[in-house]
């Protein structure tokens, strides 16, 4: 048995990987789309992709915008300006650098070499306010300036950045002062004087749906008006996706003032006519890769629940390390395709996605093969044509459709024919077998034995 074994499962092992073969080569079908291209492939390369279809399938300017899109890909989210990123991070990166040499000189000691280095940082800082990040650096060139001022006992100029950090607010103190008891002594103090001080309001008016910012702190969107502000300097801030941000200084009076805010919206880097086609290929032209022969059938089908102009599919076959995709164009319109040449591209850069759900499944699945028996006709005339008759197959009836007056009970076992049949060929096996052991003869065993002398 343990033989048997062995050998069972050394032919399944073998025959393991032939099934598998045969389910891999049934018919799928496949998504294609352009932007998954995108993320496999260099920019090179997708640029000769774009072009190849181009040129061959003539596909510009001959689009409508699809309703709904249940296979083509995601339109290209909206760009965010490089160029002002770069800008932001450069402005950001120079005002950390002076927060950084300045702290190294004062921790040597070099107090004065310190105070230059911080007052030209602090007027950068001031001239990129509008930066998401430059107010909490700029509060922490203040608190190192002030200390520094202080250690060479000019208190004047030490208590007047105090009293502006106070004004500012800023939320959290920057460690200069949460840090050292003295610092924290001198700035508790002047936030009181602050306190009991006058106040200003401002008010902000422009476009809508931009945050605001007043000293780092979000005010709430335009129109609003920021009240019992302490007179002073201010930083004010205001954002909005997909424009340029504005930021500037205000000085506060006592009383109300108003600020009309305008942003600009970012440039947009210039399109060339392949990225063009690139996005009208992924937001309006369905791309897909089918192997099975019922697809042009139900190309019409497609086209209706896509609501699209043009059906973009291609059969890919993969010979050694290529692709070789055969484009095809279906016409919503009338239906017709065109079957155009031969693209071949390379194996290694492109990665074909296939993604399977029931609706394609279901909307490509080959049409079912209609049965037609044919049946001798009675032809009442020789010259009668032939006809194909489709012969009709009552359906089968269920044993509780069957007519009532014919259906028969079940007999009890001793009434079956086969019980007594069992029986009658037992009784005969039995006697038979008695009759071989009677007729046997009986053995005599005969012992013999002999006289001693």
């Amino acid at each position: 048995m343990r033989g048997i074994t062995i050998v069972l499962c050394c032919i399944g092992t073998l025959l393991l990987p032939l099934s598998k073969s045969e389910a891999q080569g049934k018919p799928k079908v496949g998504v294609f789309p352009l932007q998954s291209v995108e993320q496999s492939l260099p920019k090179r390369e997708l640029k000769t992709l774009s072009e190849q279809l181009v040129s061959r399938m003539e596909l510009s300017n001959k689009f409508q915008v699809l309703k709904k899109q249940p296979y083509a890909g995601a339109p290209l989210p909206a760009q965010s300006g490089p160029k002002w990123d770069a800008e932001r991070d450069k402005q950001l990166r120079e005002l950390s650098q002076h927060l950084q040499n300045a702290a190294k000189a004062m921790k040597a000691g070099a107090f004065e070499k310190a105070i230059p280095i911080l007052k030209k940082g602090i007027k950068k800082g001031v001239a990129a306010i509008r930066w998401e990040g430059s107010f909490k650096l700029l509060a922490r060139m203040c608190g190192l300036m002030s200390l520094a001022y202080l250690q060479l006992g000019q208190n004047d100029a030490g208590e007047f950045l105090l009293k502006t950090l106070a004004i500012l607010r800023p939320n959290p103190l920057p460690p200069e002062i949460s840090k050292n008891r003295i610092m924290s002594f001198r700035y508790k103090r002047a936030l009181r004087d602050i306190k009991a001080g006058e106040r200003g309001s401002l008010q902000i008016i422009g476009m809508s749906n931009v945050d605001v910012y007043m000293d780092g702190k979000k005010q709430g969107q335009i129109p609003t008006v920021v009240a019992n502000l302490p007179v002073g300097i201010h930083y004010l801030q205001v954002r909005r996706k997909g424009h340029i941000p504005w930021g500037r200084a205000i000085r506060i009076k006592a009383g109300t003032h108003q600020v009309s805010v305008s942003l600009q919206p970012i440039p947009q880097p210039k399109v060339t006519h392949i990225q063009k086609v690139a996005q009208q290929l992924k937001t309006h032209v369905q791309l897909l890769s089918v192997s099975t022969p019922s697809f042009q059938a139900n190309a019409k089908e497609l086209c209706d629940k896509t609501d699209a102009r043009w059906v973009v599919t291609g059969h890919i076959k993969k010979a050694n390390s290529f692709y070789l995709i055969t484009p095809i164009k279906v016409d919503c319109t009338d239906g017709k395709a065109v079957t155009y040449e031969n693209i071949q591209l390379d194996g290694e850069l492109l990665e074909v996605e296939s993604k399977f759900s029931e609706m394609l499944k279901t909307l490509f699945a080959p049409p079912k093969a209609v049965v037609v028996r044919r049946t001798p006709v009675i032809r009442p005339r020789e010259s009668a044509p032939k006809r194909n008759v489709v012969a009709v197959i009552p359906p089968k009836r269920r044993p509780d459709q069957r007519d009532p007056g014919k259906t028969t009970q079940a007999r009890p076992v001793h009434e079956q024919w086969w019980f007594w049949t069992i029986i009658g060929v037992t009784a005969v096996g039995a006697g038979t077998a008695t009759a071989v052991v009677l007729l046997q003869p009986p053995r005599i065993n005969v012992t013999a034995t002999w006289p001693t002398p």
